[in-house]
């Protein structure tokens, strides 16, 4: 798994200074709800679409977004965002 720069610029914003490891984002999302699972789909004239995972963490009371096909942490939405 790795953590965008998109993630860590909106955590910096969204909810603290001090960046998670990616330990700390697997730990978040291993006690999270998941919203919506992570899908490629294909728009009516036949392009891609990458729609996100997102899991809400009411503990942390945070919303992270996940490329699935990337295995990578696009996002977070933190209070201020809900």
């Amino acid at each position: 798994m790795k953590l965008s720069k998109h993630f860590i610029d909106n955590w910096r914003k969204r909810v603290s200074d001090e960046i998670p490891t990616v330990d700390d984002v697997r730990e978040i999302i291993r006690g999270a709800v998941r919203v919506q699972r992570g899908k490629e789909l294909l728009f009516p004239d036949g392009s891609p679409f990458r729609q996100l995972a997102i899991w809400w963490s009411p503990s942390a009371d945070l919303i992270i977004k996940v490329d699935t096909k990337h295995n990578t942490v696009v996002s977070v939405l933190g209070r201020i965002n809900q």
